[in-house]
């Protein structure tokens, strides 16, 4: 302990020494030693009194450099010496662990959630509201591992950007949303994000599966969207998906449902009909439906999943109920 002290009033010696061009030599040659992974460097310069909250011109700290630059040791150097990992940067407010989130790195993700206070980490947000989850559903490099990361390191699955976007309503919009969808829908994020945003892009973007995996996890079918009052069902249509209007019907969404100029999606099928002169497909599977109603089965079920509600549907396989009827409920 002694001797430890006395090389902390050496090293105080040593800095009111320098000059502010020495000083200043010193920033550089650390900052060059992290880009070029001289973690030996790194080590002395912070033994030396080098501080490792440092900030660069650039806005970075020297450990947002550290997880930019790919440098797991020197991260770890950095933390090791007193770096604050919940600290943004002075661009965007990002933190170390936005760095890591955007840029794919698992290892130093973790390390950097293992250093202290994940929590407050997991869930620190940038100048627009934007959590690492948030990053991390919007990039393509390692995003299911680095979302499973962030979740098990307590990142809330709901939270909002200032523009009210969720890690749901972002994940849909990214190359791998299907996969990254279901984690997030798995660990409790509302399928309604957004007033039912990820129902109605996927609708709109002709992705089946996608709609199939949020109307399985609950997806209010009959949601009036900010757009006209468009329901689902209305937007199907529109972009004549008739595997969505097939599903959304399935599904529960009603056909009589009106949006804010007074017309049914059945109308607008009618309408798009007419428009395209043709045999609008759409148009003609609602017709059929409107005039055979659902038969009692259907309704049992879409009244059990109802009752159940968004949150409680994972409960359906602890009914009282043969396999059979399980599945059935659960749309297998």
């Amino acid at each position: 302990m002694p001797k430890q002290k006395a090389r902390h009033r050496q090293t105080a010696v040593r800095k009111r020494r320098l000059s502010p061009k020495e000083n200043a030599a010193r920033y550089t040659s650390i900052q060059e030693a992290i880009g070029l992974g001289d973690h030996r460097l790194v080590q002395d310069l912070l033994q030396d009194g080098v501080d490792p909250n440092y900030f660069l011109q650039s806005g970075f700290s020297l450990l947002h450099l550290a997880v930019a630059v790919n440098r797991e040791r020197c991260v770890r150097m950095l933390l090791e010496h007193g770096a604050h990992p919940h600290v943004g940067d002075r661009n965007r407010g990002y933190t170390p662990l936005h760095i890591a989130a955007t840029c794919g790195q698992i290892r130093i993700a973790r390390l950097i959630l293992g250093h202290e206070n994940c929590y407050q980490i997991a869930n620190a947000t940038s100048d627009r509201g934007l959590t690492p989850l948030h990053v991390a559903t919007a990039t393509n490099k390692n995003s299911i591992q680095m979302i499973t990361l962030l979740v098990e390191g307590g990142a809330e699955v709901n939270a909002a950007t200032v523009n009210g976007d969720t890690p749901l309503s972002l994940v849909v919009r990214s190359e791998k949303r299907r996969v990254c969808a279901k984690q997030l829908l798995e660990k409790g994020a509302d399928v309604d994000a957004q007033q039912g945003f990820p129902l109605c892009f996927a609708v709109l973007n002709n992705d089946n599966d996608l709609v199939r995996l949020l109307l399985v996890h609950g997806a209010n079918v009959n949601f009036r969207g900010i757009s006209h009052g468009h329901t689902p069902l209305h937007l199907s249509v529109v972009v004549d998906n008739l595997r969505a209007t097939q599903l959304l019907y399935e599904f529960g969404a009603e056909p009589y449902c009106l949006n804010q100029s007074g017309k049914s999606a059945l109308q607008l099928a009618e309408l798009c009909s007419r428009v395209a002169r043709d045999n609008h497909p759409c148009y003609t599977f609602l017709q059929e439906r409107s005039r055979s109603p659902r038969t009692l089965q259907e309704i049992c079920r879409l009244y059990i999943r109802r009752i159940l509600g968004k949150w409680r549907l994972q409960h359906i396989n602890d009914l009282p109920l043969t396999k059979v009827m399980i599945q059935f409920l659960n749309h297998e």
